[in-house]
């Protein structure tokens, strides 16, 4: 989105980039080749237990799916000052043995954030406000849970801020 100004003939533009809601429709499920977690320990099997909510939240099931990353990628880059904000919440956490869930953030391939669950563990929300660089280029967000038993992760209002 592009903010300008006309002045007399003249034109002052302020940042540029994308800003606003990760659309719903933008989040698929990422192969091997676009997955920044997979030299951690990915599984062959797709992931096919997650789903878009509407308007903005993308959940998954781990029940059947203990290894789950989706990408979107945003139509503009990103203005200066930049921040991705949004919000992680997840059940209670069960598993027959004691495990540590993950749950994470990457842009364009580099992790920006990360929270790491033990395994059982109560009902958590997650806030989270990262810095992102600043790029002409179109950015690829990816979201990222690993989870071992019957448990719910979703990620919501993902949202592009332009400081003000």
């Amino acid at each position: 989105m592009r903010h300008c100004l006309w002045i007399i003939g003249a034109v002052a533009c302020g940042p540029q980039g994308f800003e606003g809601t990760l659309p719903a429709g933008a989040w698929e499920l990422s192969s091997s080749d676009d997955d920044p977690w997979w030299h951690e320990g990915g599984t062959s099997a797709p992931c096919e237990s997650w789903r878009v909510e509407e308007p903005d939240f993308v959940e998954v099931d781990t029940t059947y799916c203990p290894w789950f990353t989706v990408h979107a990628d945003l139509p503009e880059g990103i203005g200066p000052e930049a921040t991705l904000q949004g919000v992680l919440v997840h059940d209670d956490l069960w598993a027959e043995e004691p495990a540590v869930g993950v749950a994470a953030i990457a842009v364009d391939g580099q992790e920006v954030w990360r929270v790491e669950k033990q395994i059982p563990g109560e009902v958590g929300v997650h806030p989270f406000e990262v810095e992102l660089v600043e790029r002409a280029e179109p950015v690829r967000i990816s979201l990222h849970v690993t989870n071992h038993g019957k448990n719910s992760w979703r990620f919501g209002g993902l949202r592009v801020m332009l400081a003000p």
